[in-house]
């Protein structure tokens, strides 16, 4: 009884730290397995980076210094400043855009939030693009207002092809009777032929002239493709002095100019409205 007593009363022996303790065959851990030298590794990191920090800002101050004084000339010549002005105002455009736009962040991830990526890079490329002309042009309002009236062209025949198949579909959706709570679905009362289906009608006959034209305007560049590309190239010589870039490469300037932002306008056109206010046309 009194060795069992001895042996409660004596305090636990501590175990060997990690250090000491050995493995099943014989040798000592490491100090990486320890840990040891990784919590010096760290504390030495931890002394170092400021010092390497305060390098690292005051060389990549003093490189920034240099180069700035050494392409002083170029770096701050009037086209030059039109580029930087442009791109610092493109970038805070789209900052704010994506800001305004992005709201939806907890859920960026449900895919019927598609439509603001397609609203953030229609304005995207136009952003880019009127950034791009005016680095691209010397004189750069008249461009600026042919871009922008392209785009506005392209954009409503964007809409008037986009129309019918967005807002049609949901035009002709019959309307079922919502049967009252406890009544059985056979005796919901049917649909009155006295309601007033006219904003509907008129939608549906909207949307019909829509397509025709959208079939004839199709119809009719196609027939007429030759003659197309040449209004067109006649087109670009007429306008290629207003870019008032090289002469040589005014006349490319003008086609590029004038495809670019007609296209960004008609994809624009096409797609926002069916994803945004096909649910307003349906609500009413």
């Amino acid at each position: 009884m009194s060795t069992e007593e001895d042996r409660r009363d004596r305090p636990e022996e501590a175990s060997p730290p990690d250090s000491e303790q050995s493995r099943e065959d014989g040798s000592k851990p490491d100090r990486w397995e320890t840990g040891e030298l990784r919590e010096q590794i760290a504390a030495s990191w931890s002394a170092l980076k400021p010092p390497l920090t305060y390098v690292l800002v005051t060389c990549s101050g003093l490189l920034i210094a240099f180069v700035l004084f050494r392409y002083r000339d170029v770096l701050f010549s009037p086209e030059s400043v039109r580029t930087w002005i442009a791109i610092f105002a493109a970038t805070g455009l789209l900052t704010l855009a994506g800001k305004a736009i992005f709201t939806f962040r907890p859920v960026n991830a449900d895919p019927a939030n598609v439509r603001y990526v397609i609203a953030f890079n229609c304005l995207t490329f136009v952003i880019v693009g009127n950034g791009l002309l005016i680095v691209a042009c010397k004189s750069w309002a008249m461009p600026l207002i042919l871009a922008n009236a392209c785009l506005l062209i392209g954009g409503f025949f964007g809409l008037l092809f986009g129309y019918p198949s967005g807002v049609a579909q949901t035009a002709n959706k019959p309307r079922a009777a919502t049967p009252s709570s406890g009544t059985p679905t056979s005796s919901a009362k049917p649909i009155d032929a006295s309601v007033d289906t006219t904003p509907h009608q008129n939608q549906n006959l909207l949307a019909e002239s829509a397509s025709t034209l959208g079939k004839v305007l199709t119809g009719f560049t196609l027939a007429k493709a030759s003659q197309v590309a040449e209004h067109f190239s006649q087109l670009c010589h007429a306008l290629a002095p207003a870019l008032s870039s090289d002469e040589k490469t005014n006349f490319i300037m003008a086609g590029v100019v004038i495809a670019y932002f007609l296209a960004t306008g008609f994809l624009s056109g096409l797609l926002l409205p069916s994803y945004f206010m096909a649910g307003k046309f349906a609500a009413q």
